[in-house]
């Protein structure tokens, strides 16, 4: 099972750096296109960026993201697996919960009834025993899930949060930046 999942995942690498090699072509041929297309049609919008900036916003606004953080997203929960499997563990091992055999004594020295806790002995300890194992599977099971859905979400999080806007404001917000950063230097000089 694990070797099939650390297999699955090479593909998947292998897969990407052969795709990203391609789309990394691809965009560097769309750049040139498009470099030449506002120089023609909004010389204004490019005006004091060079051919350099101008690619690298062109990468950051229109490389496909998707693809890279979904293997990322894949290394992170084949990693963060056993991470989280030790912390439910240890938390486990700290509550007691981990015992079985202790929590299956407790189950079946104590019963309540009628709202009344009761010390019986009545109940064969193998029942307890599954129950309190049933017990700690349940724990390992939803909180393997909290773990992953932890690390989905931070993924998640840190792909909105990096997105590019679109192209066109990313030019302008350059522009405006090195417009600004110009204005400063002069400043700067001249006192």
């Amino acid at each position: 099972m694990v070797w099939g999942i650390l297999m699955a995942f090479a593909l998947a690498c292998v897969a990407y750096f052969v795709w990203a090699r391609r789309m990394d072509r691809l965009i560097g041929e769309s750049a040139e296109m498009e470099w030449e297309r506002c120089g023609r049609r909004d010389p204004h919008l490019v005006e004091g960026l060079s051919r350099d900036e101008f690619e690298r916003l062109y990468r950051a606004c229109e490389y496909p993201r998707t693809p890279r953080f979904a293997l990322l997203t894949f290394a992170a929960l084949i990693v963060g697996t056993p991470v989280v499997l030790v912390v439910l563990s240890s938390i486990f091992a700290v509550t007691g919960i981990a015992e079985p055999i202790a929590l299956a004594d407790t189950i079946t020295s104590v019963v309540v009834r009628d709202g009344e806790v009761r010390a019986v002995d009545d109940r064969p300890s193998d029942t307890a025993l599954y129950y309190a194992q049933n017990l700690s599977g349940f724990g390992y099971f939803f909180g393997t899930l909290a773990g992953w859905l932890a690390i989905v979400f931070a993924s998640a999080w840190r792909f909105h949060k990096t997105q590019p806007g679109i192209f066109r404001d990313e030019l302008i917000r350059a522009r405006a930046e090195r417009q600004a950063g110009g204005g400063q230097g002069e400043q700067e000089a001249a006192l």
